[in-house]
């Protein structure tokens, strides 16, 4: 993500003998926004690259930002490689088991974020550019048919954002199970409210099993399959916050409500 590649930079630029592992692929979360997306606003100093200064900057421009940085700098990166646990090791340094082995360091510099990597459905196409893991901006699906995958609050939440402020062609959402799981009450209201107006529509007791250009396939039971015409989906089925990896490196999380 951007913060681990910016500490990356400063690191090379100083020379150090840098490693930047990443769970998914350049960009980190940044690759899982709607298309379009306004994602940065003014100036970011890059070091050993250059001054990057705009107005606003798309989704698709800073991914592309950052591929032109590997591509100059020969960043020392290795994606598909998800940490599992680290430790201390001897003479003072540190141990890191990630998917392809350990590795040793003197130190270690955690850029996680606080979001954490979303669960993914497992299906042929994913990894499409279609695909999105949150709604940060319904007006960037407008026109667009779309499907929200998930039962509850956070894929409510999105429905009803597309529904009222989207201006999508359709909305659909589906879940695996035969009712939507511990919506907040008025939440479900609303949701219920727009399924029997016909301003959503609702896919109950299925599981997504592909991901087309132009259309899903979903499944009911084990036999029984449809397709729906789909421009986009976004896929909120829970996620894998860093909060209990973080905790297993021996670092302490207070959460604090209501201090002043």
């Amino acid at each position: 993500g951007p913060a681990g590649i910016a500490a990356t930079l400063q690191l090379v630029k100083d020379g150090h003998n840098v490693l930047l592992l990443e769970r998914e692929a350049l960009g980190g979360t940044i690759t899982h926004y709607p298309r379009a997306k306004v994602v940065m606003t003014g100036t970011l100093d890059l070091p050993g690259y250059r001054r990057v200064k705009s107005r606003t900057m798309s989704k698709e421009e800073l991914i592309d930002l950052w591929n032109d940085i590997h591509a100059k700098i020969d960043l020392p990166l290795r994606e598909g490689e998800l940490v599992t646990e680290l430790s201390q090791g001897a003479n003072d340094t540190w141990e890191l088991t990630a998917t392809s082995g350990t590795y040793r360091a003197a130190n270690v510099v955690l850029a996680l974020g606080r979001r954490g990597s979303p669960r993914k459905l497992g299906v042929p196409g994913e990894d499409a550019e279609k695909i999105s893991y949150r709604v940060l901006e319904p007006e960037v699906f407008a026109g667009k048919n779309v499907l929200v995958v998930g039962g509850g609050n956070a894929a409510a939440e999105c429905a009803l954002a597309l529904a009222d402020e989207g201006g999508c062609a359709s909305v659909t959402i589906s879940y695996r199970r035969a009712e939507f799981a511990r919506l907040r009450g008025q939440v479900r209201a609303r949701l219920e409210s727009l399924i029997a107006n016909g301003d959503v529509s609702s896919e109950m007791e299925i599981n997504v099993t592909r991901v087309d250009d132009q259309a899903v396939g979903l499944r009911y039971g084990d036999v029984t399959e449809k397709d729906i015409v789909n421009d986009e989906v976004v896929v909120q089925i829970g996620g894998t916050p860093p909060s209990k990896l973080l905790q297993s490196f021996g670092v302490d999380l207070v959460t604090k409500r209501g201090e002043r």
